[in-house]
């Protein structure tokens, strides 16, 4: 058999890490499916070790109780079949999760509290190569600089995304011919949410009016994004045991200056930071005096003479 793009994609990660547990992120829609299909062929090659995390983001004014009470009975009764241990949370605040970020915020928490009740190792996301361009798209939107465009690696820390070099039509072709099943959720074809609206308003209205712009915007951001990363390591002589070093920073030009706070930003796992936070810090730094404090990004920073840090 000719192997399919989407265990080529998982074969190499997996294969270096058979002695690892593994805990999918699974919504029960088309791309997580494709990862929940993907390591049952993975486990036919090599013992696996991987369990199953669904998150339900509760109740809300509209229909959505109804199709996420659907999936979550969906992907419980699917892990059934195959005999793969699940794991759930459930958003049962009185308030409903309204925003993305307040959904995503919930998601990732919810995800960490099941990693370390399974104790494993790693915990998978389905994000692929079309989600990499949104993300990166709404980075732009949002005011970002190079730092902020690498958006999301296969492998980070504890976590893998093994499918960020296949498109969303690759994993559907892969469920299609693997005859796996999936949900669909209606919330993806709302355009309150702004992911929504670049996905299924814009990008196809500039793909009508200029064929092949999506892909040439893709390629130069990838661009972009490589060339930063190639860079950064010439600024390493500004950082100290995972501090600044405050007289290193401001002799740098502007453009490294906002080069070396993003990825500082990125390393303290600040959320939704752009170019104007950046160039706030620059400027409350950019300062005679020695001992600063202030508050910015949900952090508190401190700075000295020699070292700029945040903490919380």
């Amino acid at each position: 058999m000719i192997p399919r793009p989407v265990e080529l994609s998982l074969y190499p990660l997996l294969a270096a890490k058979r002695d690892k547990t593994f805990l999918l992120a699974i919504s029960g829609g088309l791309d997580s499916m494709a990862l929940f299909y993907g390591f049952l062929e993975m486990a036919k090659k090599f013992e696996l070790n991987f369990s199953v995390a669904h998150v339900h983001h509760g109740s809300e004014k509209n229909t959505k109780p109804q199709f996420r009470d659907q999936a979550f009975a969906f992907v419980q009764k699917t892990c059934a079949q195959h005999k793969i241990s699940f794991f759930s949370r459930r958003h049962s605040g009185n308030k409903p999760l309204l925003s993305e970020q307040s959904l995503r915020h919930f998601r990732l928490s919810a995800l960490s509290e099941i990693k370390k009740e399974t104790g494993s190792d790693y915990v998978v996301f389905a994000h692929h190569r079309d989600d990499l361009f949104e993300t990166r798209i709404l980075r732009l939107i949002r005011g970002t600089g190079p730092q902020g465009l690498p958006a999301m690696l296969q492998e980070k820390g504890p976590v893998l995304r093994p499918f960020l070099n296949l498109t969303k039509k690759e994993l559907k072709n892969y469920l299609e011919t693997v005859k796996g099943d999936f949900v669909d959720d209606p919330s993806n074809l709302e355009t309150k949410y702004l992911r929504n609206w670049v996905r299924n308003k814009w990008l196809p209205a500039l793909e009508r009016r200029s064929p092949g712009a999506t892909g040439a915007i893709a390629r130069s951001l990838q661009s972009i994004a490589d060339l930063n990363a190639s860079a950064s390591a010439p600024l390493a002589h500004c950082f100290e045991e995972g501090k600044l070093l405050r007289r290193e920073f401001l002799q740098l030009a502007v453009s490294d200056k906002r080069r070396v706070l993003g990825f500082y930003l990125k390393e303290q796992n600040c959320k939704d930071f752009g170019l104007s936070h950046i160039n706030e810090l620059i400027k409350r730094l950019d300062v005679e005096q020695n001992n600063l404090t202030f508050r910015l990004l949900k952090k508190n920073w401190r700075a000295n003479a020699k070292h700029v840090w945040s903490e919380g």
